[in-house]
């Protein structure tokens, strides 16, 4: 018996620029990981609002969330778990005057096999077995 899972596959980063909505449309399962402000800070007393859109698919309407506020000295990264799936769009915008480094990695279908007992201690006379 087999079984399909996911496994990373690959890196993945982007800026967003203060200011700047970045449009992104996965071409694999792509997960996010991480949100930190860049290392170049513009404005050092300011807050930067990381905001993320999506279409909701029960409606067809694009909706927007906050994932974080980010602030010098209090809030500077932000760890996450967002899922992005491929071929649907997606909005991030850096609402403030920072910029914004996003990162994460790629999810890969792969094939594990499966062996099913009764219970381990018939498993473990098969690999005696084997010997």
């Amino acid at each position: 018996m087999s079984k399909t899972m996911m496994q990373p596959s690959g890196l993945w980063s982007s800026t967003v620029k203060h200011g700047e909505v970045v449009e992104l449309s996965p071409a694999q399962m792509l997960v996010i990981t991480n949100a930190a402000l860049a290392f170049d800070l513009n404005h050092t007393s300011a807050r930067t609002t990381l905001k993320f859109a999506y279409t909701m698919s029960d409606t067809g309407k694009l909706k927007t969330v906050t994932l974080n506020t980010f602030v010098i000295g209090v809030s500077e990264q932000f760890e996450c778990n967002l899922l992005l799936e491929p071929g649907s769009i997606y909005l991030f915008e850096s609402a403030g005057n920072n910029d914004i480094h996003l990162i994460g990695h790629y999810l890969e279908a792969q094939t594990a096999r499966l062996t099913r007992t009764t219970s381990m201690s018939t498993r473990a006379q098969k690999k005696g077995q084997a010997k």
